[in-house]
């Protein structure tokens, strides 16, 4: 059984790890699968119990206000139009994953980074 490691980063801050992941061996797995796990992981545990997720760093809620109660479909669909609108970018054992159907390669223990980009204020 091969390990995803998922990561957080905002801009250029550290890398903070979110999450594991137990990912089948030889089996490939593209972006879109990546962030769809991600985002019902995340999904999971914020509805498990409110106190344990760490809300702001949720990636298909930015903070925009209060959270709203969402199914996973619809968190998986914002987040999947959120990486097509580059709020955020995705890199895998060091490559930067371009497009959705793009295919990692996943080995014995593979870094997923998912970094948050910001927007510049001023011009």
């Amino acid at each position: 059984m091969s390990r995803i490691v998922m990561y957080d980063q905002i801009g250029a801050r550290k890398p903070v790890q979110s999450f594991v992941l137990d990912w089948k061996d030889g089996v490939p797995c593209t972006l879109r699968q990546i962030i769809t796990e991600r985002v019902l992981l995340e999904h999971d545990r914020l509805h498990a119990s409110r106190n344990d997720a760490a809300t702001e760093t949720l990636l298909y809620a930015p903070n925009t206000g209060p959270l709203k109660k969402t199914n996973p479909d619809q968190a998986v669909a914002a987040a999947i139009e959120a990486f097509s609108r580059n709020a955020f970018m995705v890199v895998v054992g060091g490559k930067q994953m371009m497009a959705l159907d793009d295919v990692a390669v996943i080995s014995a223990r593979t870094d997923v980074v998912f970094i948050k980009l910001l927007r510049l204020k001023g011009g």
